[in-house]
């Protein structure tokens, strides 16, 4: 097949949906299907050098919306040459242009919603939910409905995002995601990650790496590790990943003991595997993950992951005793941590063998791929 994946931008801080579409576009490309990708917003060399394919860019726009009039122009010029144009997110300009663009090209679309339907959102952000209503009105329902089919990556993400559809449905395929899981150089990046954070390195931690972001409850994590950090002294929290406004300071602030919480920020390449590789732990509270691509890069490190029950693949993580699973609430949080600090060290090892073998087995990026051209095959056959 030959593939156009559309995103809004390939910066890799807009966090999991990037990622999704580069694994997907890197699996597919593994398979041997032609792939290219479309960025609404035209990207930094940097940001493209980790994508296996060619990268399009249609010019400035916004960092938000992505509005760019290049865009629907750029599509009808270039329609004929995919069998498919993958649309990855909703609520911004891309759903628009990519829609217009394909008007009467006889190219379909379909589109991935990445977790952006959650009613969670809508329960944390009420004034951003009634723009969004506005927007779904007008825009975006139209841009599903005409999708050829809306991509869920699990059922509980399509459950939780029928109340939008108000019984009218369109037509959506469970289509799983994968990640291509951690490169083979382990002593090349342990030595980065010890080089580049010496004393962290070499002492005991649990690891958040993600958007420091409501989100991904990262205010559970740190108050549960401020109740429980005086049962276990040499244990150190790990806090790695982009952050910014009133809720990433209100995290510093609330962390607890300031010699045991460390803020590193973004990571990428050696430095994250690194980051995995010398971790007992993953952790990840979140309230809302319809993947969890980094639980599943936790995994392919052999690493337990301790997670909430929001986190999408949390039925897979128990069935597989590659981690512990609770509630995403203070209490929940709390009771991640204590399970952990109650583990003996045989049962954690086999955690870890359970968690590799449980990345093997459900979320390595060839499979996820292969799938997607199983549905896009399906989806090539319906009006």
């Amino acid at each position: 097949m030959k593939l156009l994946f559309a995103v809004g931008s390939i910066d890799p801080r807009f966090g999991g949906s990037v990622e999704a579409a580069r694994v997907l576009a890197a699996g597919c490309t593994a398979l041997g299907h032609h792939v290219e990708v479309l960025a609404a917003e035209t990207p930094r060399p940097e940001w493209a050098s980790g994508w296996p394919c060619e990268v399009h860019g249609c010019g400035r726009a916004p960092a938000r919306f992505h509005f760019t009039p290049n865009l629907s122009p750029w599509i009808r010029s270039n329609a004929s040459r995919f069998d498919f144009v993958i649309v990855n997110g909703v609520w911004t300009y891309l759903g628009i242009g990519i829609r217009k663009g394909l008007r009467n090209t006889g190219t379909p679309y379909v589109t991935f919603t990445h977790g952006m339907l959650d009613p969670w959102f809508r329960r944390k952000f009420f004034l951003k939910h009634l723009k969004k209503k506005l927007f779904w009105k007008f825009f975006e329902s139209r841009n599903l409905a005409q999708a050829r089919a809306v991509l869920f990556t699990c059922e509980q993400e399509r459950t939780a995002a029928r109340p939008w559809f108000g019984g009218h449905e369109p037509e959506s395929v469970i289509s799983p995601l994968g990640i291509d899981g951690v490169p083979p150089c382990e002593e090349r990046q342990i030595a980065a990650f010890r080089a580049a954070l010496p004393g962290l390195a070499s002492s005991r931690y649990l690891l958040f790496l993600g958007r420091v972001a409501p989100q991904k409850g990262c205010e559970l994590l740190l108050q549960a590790f401020a109740q429980i950090a005086n049962r276990d002294r040499s244990l150190q929290l790990v806090m790695a990943g982009p952050g910014s406004g009133t809720y990433y300071q209100n995290m510093r602030k609330l962390a607890g003991p300031p010699d045991r919480v460390h803020w590193i920020g973004h990571l990428d390449g050696d430095l994250k595997w690194g980051a995995f590789r010398c971790a007992e732990a993953f952790v990840l509270t979140s309230h809302m993950e319809n993947f969890g691509i980094a639980v599943a890069e936790a995994l392919s490190c052999g690493k337990p992951v301790l997670i909430s029950d929001a986190v999408a693949i949390w039925r897979e993580i128990a069935a597989a005793d590659a981690g512990y699973v609770e509630t995403d609430t203070v209490e929940g949080a709390v009771r991640l941590l204590q399970r952990w600090f109650d583990t003996p060290q045989a049962v954690r090892d086999r955690m870890g063998e359970n968690a590799l073998e449980c990345y093997r087995l459900r979320f390595e990026f060839r499979a996820a791929a292969g799938e997607l051209i199983r549905v896009l095959d399906a989806c090539a056959h319906r009006p």
